[in-house]
């Protein structure tokens, strides 16, 4: 009865293997599911009257850095006074949800340029140049 052995142990190991992938699987969904809050770990927010957010201060390692356009259900409207100051940025990509950007929100930040959605309307003073020598 050898082949039988065989048999059971091929049996086994199909039902092991199909576990591993399950398992897998749900590794990267809960993976999947915690980037969003990874990401959004990288900005302390404040609460606008109006119920959306505002990035108070990058918290993050720096480079190159995309804002997101919600967090929580709730949309992020603006960016704080000094919100990214002397941060070590590379680039960052500012959504369409952002209509407003506060004083020196990038100074010292290395940007050299920076590309501003239509849907801002208020920019207050704003330099790029760095203070870092």
């Amino acid at each position: 009865m050898p082949s039988g052995r065989w048999h059971a142990f091929g049996v086994k190991r199909a039902f092991q293997e199909r576990n591993i992938m399950r398992t897998t699987v749900k590794l990267v969904q809960i993976c999947l599911a915690i980037l969003p809050a990874l990401a959004n770990a990288q900005f302390t927010f404040t609460t606008n009257s109006d119920g959306s957010l505002n990035i108070y201060q990058y918290t993050g390692s720096g480079g190159a850095v995309t804002i997101p356009d919600a967090t929580n259900g709730l949309p992020i409207t603006s960016i704080g006074t000094n919100a990214f100051e002397n941060a070590a940025l590379s680039s960052v990509t500012i959504p369409d949800s952002i209509t407003s950007i506060g004083d020196w929100a990038f100074y010292g930040t290395g940007l050299v340029g920076l590309i501003i959605p239509d849907g801002v309307t208020t920019i207050a003073k704003m330099r790029l140049e760095t203070a870092r020598t």
